[in-house]
This record gives structure tokens, C-alpha cells and sequence, in this order.
């Protein structure tokens, strides 16, 4: 079976068994469209986990040097994340590695607040046209303040009005103060002009029903209103997971909203990220 006759739900199946570490579903809007079959899982780099991930980058037909590129690095990495976004007829895999003990070993070091690391290289794909994928660094910016991530937000949307900044920076204040403070990182890719950030909300309380009427503005500069309010009724009670945003590989402003894929199982499953 080719990579391109996968959905998200038969990656489910196709992983079950494996004892994962966490698992979420997005939503992403951007100029394209409103997408809505993404989801993202993550386990413990474990020779158990390694071997069905090789199954499945054959399956997704991963670029051979990717794939030896991941197995190189995959000692060094504490989780293996894998993630597929289905556009119409195309379907984007998205393998990540997680550095986490960078984030543990800079907590132990005296160092300024905000001083980036690499905390996941990821590895994305068309699985029809894998040639057309890119590597993604993202590097989490220590304990940074939320007054210095609101600036840090604002400039990489520049300073034309954009629902997009209002959305994030809204969600960033009204979480602020709370038990767990955000984690912010941005990214970047080799060849593209790609900038944009991850937040990570978890922490902050909101649900999806706290940030919809800011989500409704984004969805209807974009003339997308409707289907977002179809898609979100549902979901509205949903913890708000991470905020992902910024400037594409096309140079195109976007933004993804990540939940829980089920908030019956928030005790037993840590947010991906």
C-alpha cells in the first residue's frame, strides 16, 4: 500500500500498540484553506518504537537519507514524534525528534532567561513528492518572559494588522499568571523564508470555547467562518494545547491550533510536545 492511501486514522491503526507518550489533533487556517485532518503522536525513543517508525517511513515513503539521518540522532533524542496532515489529495508526514535533556541540562546552568536551543529537528514530506519536504529546527527559548515572547510574536507578523498576532497575543494575556508558564520556541528551515513560532498553552487553563471568538476573527478575514464554527461546536470544551503561527515556507501567514485528541485521557497521556 503507497503512502499517498493513508489518512490519519489508519496512522492510528497502524501504530497501535506502540505505548505512546502523547497524542493531539490540530487545526491549521491559513490562506489555503481550513485544515482539519492533522494529527500528531509521540513516544519514548525506544528499539521498540524504532522498529514500527521504520515500518511506517517506508510506508510514507521517507527519502532514504532522512531516515539514516533519524536512526543516526535517535540515541541522542528522548521522544519520537510522528505527524500526518492530509490536504485533499496530498498527505504531509512529519517526523520529529525531541532533545529534551538540552532543556533539562540548560535548567541546571546558570544562564540568562530566552537563550535559544535546539530542542526538535523535524523532518517533513510530501508522501506522494517526498523530494518536496524540508527539515525544521525549533529552538525553545528558555523561560523566556510572556512580555518578551508578545514582542518576539508581534515582530516576526510585522506590523501590518493581522488576526493572526491579535488571536496569539490575546491567548498569551489571558493565560498569563497561571500555575505553568508557557514554553516558546521559533522556527526555521534551511532554503525558505519560513518564520513562525510554537507556544505551548497546555498550562495556561483556556479551552478552545475561552479563544473562539478570536479563532472565528482569523477564520473570517480568510473567508472561512463557517467552517470553522461547523468544526469547532464540538470540540469547544477541549483544552487549548499549543499555538503554532507565523510565516510559511511560502512566505504565507498561518496559524494551528493543537488540543488533545481526548480530554478523558489528559491523566494518562502528556501533551505531545
Amino acid at each position: 500500500m503507497s503512502g499517498r492511501e493513508f489518512g490519519s486514522d489508519a496512522l492510528l491503526e497502524m501504530l497501535a500498540g506502540v505505548p505512546l507518550a502523547g497524542r493531539e489533533r490540530s487545526m491549521k487556517i491559513s490562506r489555503a484553506g481550513l485544515l482539519t485532518d492533522r494529527l500528531l503522536l509521540g513516544f519514548l525513543a525506544t528499539p521498540a518504537a524504532w522498529s514500527r517508525f521504520v515500518e511506517l517511513a517506508r510506508a510514507f515513503s521517507m527519502p532514504s537519507a532522512w531516515e539514516a539521518q533519524v536512526a543516526a540522532l535517535l540515541r541522542q533524542s528522548d521522544h519520537l514524534h510522528v505527524g500526518l496532515e492530509t490536504d485533499g489529495a496530498r498527505r504531509w508526514c512529519k517526523v520529529y525528534l525531541e532533545f529534551n535533556r538540552n532543556l533539562a541540562a540548560a535548567r541546571r546552568q546558570a544562564r540568562p532567561p530566552g537563550v535559544p536551543l535546539l530542542l526538535y529537528l523535524a523532518f517533513k514530506w510530501d508522501t506522494a513528492r517526498p523530494r518536496e519536504g524540508g527539515i525544521s529546527r525549533y529552538f525553545c527559548h528558555v523561560d523566556l518572559p510572556p512580555a518578551d515572547m508578545l514582542e518576539r510574536v508581534q515582530r516576526i507578523h510585522g506590523v501590518s494588522p493581522s488576526p493572526v498576532c491579535d488571536m496569539v497575543c490575546s491567548a498569551l494575556q489571558a493565560g498569563a499568571g497561571k500555575a505553568s508558564p508557557p514554553m516558546y520556541l521559533e522556527v526555521r528551515e534551511d532554503g525558505n523564508p519560513r518564520s513562525s513560532y510554537d507556544i505551548n498553552l497546555y498550562g495556561s487553563g483556556l479551552r478552545l470555547v475561552d479563544v473562539a471568538p478570536r479563532l472565528q476573527a482569523v477564520a473570517g478575514s480568510l473567508g472561512l467562518g463557517w467552517e470553522l464554527t461547523s468544526f469547532l461546536g464540538p470540540l469547544g470544551e477541549r483544552r487549548l494545547g499549543h499555538l503554532s503561527a507565523g510565516r510559511d515556507r511560502h512566505g504565507d501567514e498561518f496559524l494551528s491550533v493543537y488540543y488533545p485528541m481526548d480530554d478523558a485521557n489528559d491523566a494518562r497521556v502528556r501533551d505531545v510536545h
